[in-house]
């Protein structure tokens, strides 16, 4: 179980019925985020994986399989690297969250100015 889930399990067992809570909105929301930018930061390594062993291997005259080499290293080549990185990324940066998490009514901020 994920520390989401078990935070929300904990808070419905001390307060049945009526604990979505924000802190399991807010704990959601900010590992959408961090999956996203893991997300972002593998889809730019890719791309440069791809266009750095283009210009790499540009001016090789080898062949492999009857293909020029940079295009063997770029585009099978960028194909495993994009499944290692998805793979490293799902395992590392992603959680199990629910989808029926909502967020309470506006909370009020309490101000320390003018506290009567």
């Amino acid at each position: 179980m994920s520390e989401i889930q078990n935070l929300r399990n904990g808070c419905e067992e001390q307060n049945p019925g009526g604990c979505a809570g924000s802190a399991n909105y807010d704990e959601a929301l900010r590992s959408c985020s961090r999956e996203a930018a893991a997300t972002l930061a593998a889809a730019a390594a890719v791309t440069a994986f791809f266009w750095g062993t283009l210009f790499l291997f540009s001016l090789s005259k080898a062949s492999f399989f009857g293909f020029p080499l940079w295009f063997m290293a770029a585009v099978p080549g960028g194909y495993l690297f994009s499944i290692v990185a998805v793979v490293w990324i799902v395992k590392r940066y992603f959680r199990d969250i629910p989808l029926d998490i909502t967020p309470d009514a506006p909370r009020k901020l309490h101000s320390t100015e003018g506290a009567e």
